[in-house]
Parts: structure tokens; C-alpha cells; sequence
């Protein structure tokens, strides 16, 4: 996996899928909850690209800072998966 230059990685543009839906945008730093599980919370740590140059967003748990998951843009996007956390 490549990490995005800084100027690519500081926002990240979604657009919305055939199926409709409305376009959001994935910052660095922004707190997110799945929606499964709401007691968890994640951070967005990075955007890299796969070698498919597909990217990806790096997030980590804000419980236990050991747990990292390597997340697909479209998939941190979908609010029926992750919710944006207010700070």
C-alpha cells in the first residue's frame, strides 16, 4: 500500500454510488462510530491506495489504540455502516 501525498489525504472526496445517495466527504482526523456496534469509536489515521489504486482509509479505535482496521473509502462513507461523531 502507498500512503496519499499529504494534499490528497487531508480530505477525501466520496461521491455517491448508482444507487443514489448523497456525497461526503472523509477528513483526517474525524471521529466516526459503527453503526453496529455504537460504543465503538474510530479515528481516520490516513489515506493510502492499494496497488488496484483503490483507496483506503487507515482508522484506529479510540478504546484501545492496538486495534487498526484498514477501511475502503466507500465503505467508511456509507452511514448505514459509519456515523460521523460530533465533536
Amino acid at each position: 500500500m502507498q500512503v496519499v501525498p499529504n494534499c490528497d489525504a487531508a480530505l477525501v472526496g466520496i461521491r455517491s454510488t448508482r444507487g443514489g445517495g448523497f456525497v461526503r466527504n472523509i477528513e483526517i482526523g474525524q471521529h466516526l462510530k459503527q453503526t453496529n456496534r455504537p460504543r465503538t469509536a474510530w479515528v481516520v489515521l490516513e489515506a493510502v491506495l492499494d496497488p488496484a489504486n483503490i483507496r483506503h482509509l487507515r482508522i484506529r479505535s479510540l478504546d484501545d489504540p492496538t486495534i487498526v482496521k484498514l477501511i475502503s473509502e466507500p465503505t467508511l462513507a456509507n452511514e448505514r455502516l459509519y456515523r460521523l461523531i460530533k465533536q
